[in-house]
């Protein structure tokens, strides 16, 4: 497997992962990244992902009309970044009724054989081997590791948790996923108890996203972090997922690079894609 294909399936694994794992409606991991691959070419840069037809910007694109293939221009939807990319795709599935047999179908060949043979008839995509070409792709690089959930049931409560949704907690430690075992290093905040995944390793979402955390990671920590130099090139861990300008972003990654530092905002991403700006006081170097 070659360097690109290896970063590729890495990248969008984890992202698709995450929803995955924190969504009541979800697709299968491996049908998301064989999606990605076959539509984008391996290109995690590529204008559009998934090839999602939808207001963003026009392409000429290949498409089978009786019997054969012709060229069109269509409309494409457009996203920032990968990650936004994978949340719109999980948010177009999941939320579009033709794709109802794809939604929470563990069976990856039959998820992807509902892709084109739709409630309304009307497929993803009218290619005549597109559900082989997926197939193939999740078959010949073993992406159904992706799917399984290898979350350890909290044996001490029967499945149920010390805490609920809505509850306000502080926290010291917080985890990129469900079922991560590394721990990342927040300034000591609070947030909210928004989704509880009971048996999960680390089963509470904070703040649709912020990060999830466990039992152990709730209370006062004695040793809060303080920023650091921090200069372009440096790999680095989110304490605080505020954006510089006072918003908020998901964190989907244990570790961003920085891409540009001017005064106590840095800019952060992966590569040269670019995540966000963000305060120096809420990230770390690592």
């Amino acid at each position: 497997m070659s360097e690109k294909t290896n970063n590729f399936i890495n990248t969008i694994g984890v992202l698709a992962r995450n929803e995955f794992l924190s969504r009541n409606r979800w697709v299968l991991p491996s049908v998301c990244i064989a999606q990605a691959a076959l539509e984008s070419g391996w290109n995690l840069n590529a204008k559009t992902l998934f090839g999602i037809k939808g207001k963003g910007f026009t392409a000429t694109t290949s498409e089978y009309y009786d019997g054969h293939y012709v060229q069109i221009q269509d409309s494409f939807r457009s996203y920032p970044n990968a990650a936004s990319a994978v949340v719109g795709y999980y948010d177009f599935i999941t939320g579009t009724p033709r794709y109802a047999g794809v939604v929470n179908n563990a069976d990856y060949r039959d998820a992807v054989d509902k892709l084109i043979h739709t409630t309304d008839g009307a497929p993803y995509a009218t290619s005549p081997t597109y559900i082989n070409n997926v197939i193939s792709i999740i078959e010949q690089y073993n992406l159904t590791k992706w799917d399984v959930r290898d979350t350890k049931p909290n044996t001490s409560n029967s499945g149920s948790t010390a805490h609920n949704v809505g509850e306000r907690v502080n926290y010291h430690t917080i985890y990129a996923s469900p079922d991560s075992e590394q721990a990342l290093s927040p300034l000591y905040k609070e947030g909210t108890i928004t989704k509880i995944i009971a048996g999960a390793r680390n089963p509470y979402l904070l703040d649709d996203g912020t990060g999830w955390i466990n039992d152990a990671c709730i209370g006062e920590s004695n040793t809060p972090s303080v920023s650091e130099d921090i200069s372009v090139g440096d790999k680095v861990r989110v304490l605080n997922n505020e954006t510089y300008t006072g918003g908020s972003f998901r964190i989907y990654y244990d570790e961003y690079d920085v891409i540009e530092v001017k005064g106590d905002r840095v800019v952060i991403g992966i590569g040269d894609v670019v995540t966000c700006a963000i305060n120096k006081c809420n990230i770390e170097r690592v």
